[in-house]
């Protein structure tokens, strides 16, 4: 079986600001709704794309090609006042192939290998933010999985051990722009590597154990990191070697208890941790998200009326603990007087809070 496709779509965006208050000693003769500044982005992207399958006995072989090609403008001004115009043209060609193998036996069982190649471009606010002398670059993933998975009558596991090695990887630098949005880098060489583990069990009918984990190990190959040197002007190089990835948790784990007393009542308790993770990619421990966990309680009840096809009402009670944690930061170093400084904010997450809803489906 095969399959062949195409698309072809373009993307106008304006991208403007306008002064709608300020102080009246700093401004004079600026009129409401002022326009500060306005920018454009056109975006126009090809795809086209092919797949085919293979069935031989117990084996099934996957195969799909996907060629991209992007033209992207960017034309106007940002809100520093200076021209943003520039053009790129990005083609990128995407293969991808897995081999699936059915095992012959009682309880059901999969074993798959697959390896494929992506390629991401750097978005607007990438391509704005970056120095001039350092323009992002797309990024190229090469990933090859090996998976597998059973099927009991009372449980099922899903374990898939991944590597990834990408070139010009789009790393987060734990910096934010002028508008608090997340400035992205590239970095030459890094890679992700590590196991994912999705199970569940039910061992009578009125409750199942559902878990999920990823454990992986995500680092960056001879790092350098430039820092701005507010005494002498520009950036000061640091060789760091190999580094933790920024933002990039070497365990999350999930974990849901559903209970199901009656039909359509459903009670379900949800935990989640997350491991360490650096604001930045100097792998410095001063400067890192520590490791946190919450529970959320959440029940539900699905009504079936005449006038809609399900009518569901549920209650949830968020991080039932109140735990305190923070799991998003940001961080800005500088040199000056040859000691290197650095600030950081941290955005604490809300203790115990209440949700519930009506949910509708015709």
């Amino acid at each position: 079986m095969w399959v062949i496709g195409a698309d072809i779509d373009n993307y106008e965006g304006n991208h403007y600001g306008k002064v709608i208050w300020a102080q009246p000693s700093h401004v004079q003769d600026v009129p409401c709704d002022y326009e500060w500044y306005r920018g454009t982005g056109d975006k126009l992207q090809t795809n086209v794309f092919g797949s085919a399958s293979y069935t031989i006995e117990h084996f099934r072989i996957d195969g799909e090609l996907q060629y991209r090609m992007m033209k992207y403008k960017l034309g106007g001004t940002d809100d520093n006042m200076l021209s943003v115009d520039q053009s790129y043209l990005w083609n990128f060609l995407n293969p991808k192939v897995n081999v699936f193998y059915h095992f012959d036996s009682k309880i059901q069982q999969n074993l798959n290998l697959s390896f494929s190649m992506a390629n991401r471009e750097p978005t607007r606010s990438d391509i704005i933010d970056a120095p001039s002398a350092k323009k992002p670059v797309p990024e190229t993933l090469y990933d090859l999985e090996l998976g597998y998975q059973i099927y009991g009558k009372k449980y099922n596991v899903d374990v898939t051990l991944y590597g990834m090695y990408y070139k010009d990887q789009l790393v987060l630098t734990g910096e934010l722009n002028d508008v608090g949005a997340a400035i992205m880098t590239n970095v030459d060489k890094s890679y992700r590597a590590g196991i994912e583990i999705a199970a569940a069990y039910q061992p009578v009918r009125f409750f199942t154990w559902h878990i999920n984990g990823c454990f992986s190990h995500n680092r960056i190959i001879n790092y350098v990191n430039y820092v701005d040197d507010w005494d002498n002007g520009g950036q000061v190089v640091e060789n760091l070697g190999n580094t933790p990835i920024s933002f990039s948790p070497d365990v999350v784990i999930g974990n849901d208890f559903t209970f199901n007393p009656m039909k359509n009542f459903d009670i379900d308790l949800i935990t989640k941790f997350v491991s360490k993770q650096y604001l930045d990619n100097s792998g410095n421990d001063s400067y890192c998200l520590k490791p946190y966990s919450y529970t959320n309680l959440r029940i539900s009840y699905t009504f079936h009326p005449k006038f809609v096809q399900d009518l569901g009402i549920f209650f949830q009670i968020n991080n039932i603990f109140n735990t305190q944690y923070e799991s998003n930061a940001w961080i800005y170093s500088y040199y000056t007087e040859s000691v290197k400084y650095s600030d950081a904010g941290y955005y604490p997450q809300a203790g115990i809070n209440f949700l519930g809803g009506i949910r509708i489906k015709f």
